[in-house]
């Protein structure tokens, strides 16, 4: 929400000087074309904040149903989502791509041209599950990895692979 303000502040203050930037000009005009060029300009920018306001107010809706879908699927019904035993200094996300960069030999299908598999890019599906993408620069595929916490070690277990047809 703090951002909305931001926002509503932000457009209050943009009016304000754009106010006072009109009467200015329209004081020290004596040419009736210059305060319709001045007007035009005016209605040109009101529309332009309007339009900038629209944009803003759904993308804000839009983040509120992220966050909902994002809430829905992590939600605390299912275990909480701190990943126990990693490091304080990491966030979850940054703590699983490591483990996944220091874990590429768990990928069942070997590289094409001597290469190696190696995961690129994951999303968490809960605080149990992640889908990651896998490939060599030639060949690519998709895991479904179980996180599993051995002693507060954290390692990966492959439950479904795909690969492109």
């Amino acid at each position: 929400m703090n951002l909305i303000n931001g926002f509503n502040r932000g457009r209050v203050v943009l009016r304000s000087i754009m106010c006072l930037v009109l009467i200015t000009l329209i004081l020290s005009c004596n040419d009736n074309s210059e305060i319709n060029r001045i007007d035009k300009e005016l209605k040109i920018a009101t529309t332009k904040i309007a339009t900038l306001t629209e944009i803003k107010d759904s993308l804000e809706t839009e983040v509120v149903q992220l966050e909902k879908k994002i809430d829905y699927w992590l939600s605390s019904e299912f275990g909480s989502f701190v990943l126990k035993g990693k490091p304080q200094n990491f966030s979850d996300r940054e703590y699983v791509e490591s483990l996944l960069d220091k874990n590429n030999d768990i990928i069942p299908i070997s590289g094409s041209f001597g290469s190696k598999m190696l995961f690129s890019n994951f999303e968490f599906l809960s605080s149990k599950w992640i889908i990651a993408d896998y490939e060599d620069g030639h060949n690519m595929g998709r895991a479904i990895l179980e996180i599993v916490n051995h002693n507060n070690i954290l390692k990966f277990k492959i439950l479904s692979l795909m690969q492109p047809l």
